[in-house]
């Protein structure tokens, strides 16, 4: 098996618009470097939906850099109500299509179904 090159961008404290340009900088120099980028999500973030939008605009750098992006857990109940009221997951806080699957999946789910471990 090779060794993957990872890195994980962390986000956390009360972020505004104001901050998009950093998180997506950070987030553009690790998909540029790192095979693989986790993003975490501190439970205590208070994200505005403009870092949602650049997480969104992160997914496509990656699929256009032939990178894996992933969330390092589930998302926390504030977090999971922006996705919400940005219609990126439904009311109940599922995934309706396997685009809105990216919200909700851990990376350790994630790193189960590439070990091939059912759940």
């Amino acid at each position: 098996m090779s060794v993957r090159k990872e890195a994980i961008v962390t986000i956390e404290g009360t972020l505004g618009v104001k901050d998009s340009k950093d998180i997506g900088q950070r987030l553009y120099e690790a998909l540029d470097k790192h095979e693989c980028v986790t993003i975490d999500v501190h439970e205590q973030a208070e994200c505005s939906i403009g870092i949602v939008q650049i997480i969104i605009s992160a997914q496509r750098t990656a699929r256009h850099l032939g990178r894996e992006l992933r969330l390092a857990d589930t998302p926390s109940p504030a977090f999971k109500t922006i996705l919400i009221r940005a219609g990126l997951l439904s009311p109940d806080g599922g995934a309706r299509t396997e685009e809105e699957q990216f919200w909700v999946s851990s990376a350790a789910e994630l790193d189960r179904e590439l070990d091939g471990v059912t759940s």
